[in-house]
């Protein structure tokens, strides 16, 4: 059974791309989940088209399709680019951020020892103590923090328009995926209405709103 979706018209060019984005399946077993590429060439509000399903199936004599039309549309972030303003945001690794004395619970720098509360982990009692006569404790640990980070819109160094969302979500992928706090700062937002937020689904959050930017 074959998958594709029809072509798709390059809104700039006036061009229909030769690529096919399709999917063979071989063999349906129960319920599968099927994940088809579309091909774009614009940021922002995509209308998918029509989606073929075929197949020759049994004998490969016969062939018979069907269609499938989608009733929601899909939205088209950037594709990042990559800026030489990078110092700031292209980070190796979490260890290369300053932490500024910031701490949240985790489980890798030891920071102090409380009395044990019934119904926390006995694989934190601090069992030395207990072989002491010191009663039970309880070790607490904590990760250190990142410093929060800004992405603005007027700091991104290209000149044009599309180019500086381009920018902006690079710099919102790349802390997205290292979990280091960060803002996103368009041309319509002041420093009270930015939200601030950490990890891939803020990342993604992101990217939805500079594919909706004007």
């Amino acid at each position: 059974m074959l998958f594709e979706f029809e072509q798709i018209a390059n809104k700039k060019t006036k061009n229909v791309t030769n690529a096919q984005s399709s999917v063979l399946i071989t063999r349906l077993q129960g319920e599968q989940v099927i994940r088809l590429p579309v091909q774009t060439y614009n940021r922002g509000q995509l209308e998918l088209p029509r989606l073929k399903i075929k197949t020759v199936y049994p004998l490969g004599i016969m062939r018979a399709w069907s269609y499938v039309y989608f009733a929601r549309t899909a939205w088209v972030y950037p594709k990042p680019e990559v800026f030489d303003w990078q110092a700031k945001y292209a980070i190796a690794s979490l260890e290369d951020l300053p932490t500024g004395g910031q701490y949240r619970q985790g489980q890798d720098d030891f920071e102090r020892l409380d009395n044990y509360v019934e119904g926390e982990s006995l694989a934190r009692v601090s069992w030395g103590h207990v072989a002491r006569g010191q009663g039970m404790l309880t070790k607490h640990f904590a990760d250190p923090v990142g410093h929060e980070q800004t992405l603005d819109y007027a700091d991104m160094p290209a000149a044009h328009h599309e180019q500086k969302l381009a920018q902006l979500a690079y710099g919102a992928l790349t802390l997205g995926q290292l979990g280091v706090p960060f803002q996103m700062r368009l041309p319509s937002d002041t420093p009270a209405t930015a939200e601030m937020g950490n990890g891939e689904s803020f990342a993604q959050a992101c990217l939805l709103r500079l594919a909706k930017v004007p």
